[in-house]
């Protein structure tokens, strides 16, 4: 069978990542650091950069109240310090450290970046949960650097599909895996392109 998929504008075309994506109701990762792109956080991990940017922070006892949970004196201890350090001078990456502690897991960052200086955010994530292929695409997505493509026959017909890949061979790729095409089934892609015309004009 032959499929046709075709292009959707890129100027109209809609990341997945936070409508129905992979990303869409997982609370294992938070997206902050630049206010100008959009930004998410887990409420629980509002609540910590609330308390943490709220109030002074200066023994063990405020540690238990602000952050109460099942650990050891000595973490305890290097709760406070790094919440102390963290408080003379903000870093993710030692709110980070502090978030992992609370929690009981590994955090993590990375900076993902889109073409141009001012387009970067910070990802933090459980270390655990995502490797380098999903960071990759985290990063395409969130700023929607991919392709949109709509099916336009078969029984997959108006189904949206969101590829991360650049070139039309792993484009192809990623439809079939995503549709569960036949081996034999051929994909063709009818792509966007813009045209601009050269007029003249007496003056």
């Amino acid at each position: 069978m032959i499929i046709y998929a075709k292009q959707v504008n890129p100027e109209y075309q809609i990341s997945p990542i936070f409508e129905n994506g992979f990303l869409a109701n997982s609370l294992d990762f938070a997206f902050l650091g630049n206010e100008n792109y959009h930004g998410r956080v887990p409420a629980h991990m509002r609540d910590v950069i609330y308390y943490l940017d709220s109030f002074d922070i200066e023994s063990v006892e405020d540690i238990n109240s602000y952050f109460p949970g099942a650990r050891k004196e000595t973490e305890n201890k290097i709760l406070l310090e790094l919440c102390k350090e963290y408080q003379n001078n903000f870093d993710i990456e030692i709110f980070c450290k502090i978030y992992s502690l609370i929690t009981g897991e590994k955090w993590t960052y990375t900076t993902i970046r889109g073409c141009t200086q001012s387009e970067w955010q910070y990802f933090l994530y459980i270390h655990s949960h995502y490797n380098n292929d999903l960071l990759n695409r985290i990063e395409i997505e969130y700023f929607n650097y991919g392709t949109q493509w709509i099916i336009e026959n078969g029984k997959n017909k108006s189904d949206s599909i969101y590829c991360i890949s650049l070139d039309f061979d792993n484009i192809k790729k990623e439809i079939r895996k995503q549709l569960q095409l036949e081996s034999n089934d051929i994909i063709i892609l009818k792509t966007f392109t813009t045209v601009k015309c050269i007029k003249y004009v007496e003056v």
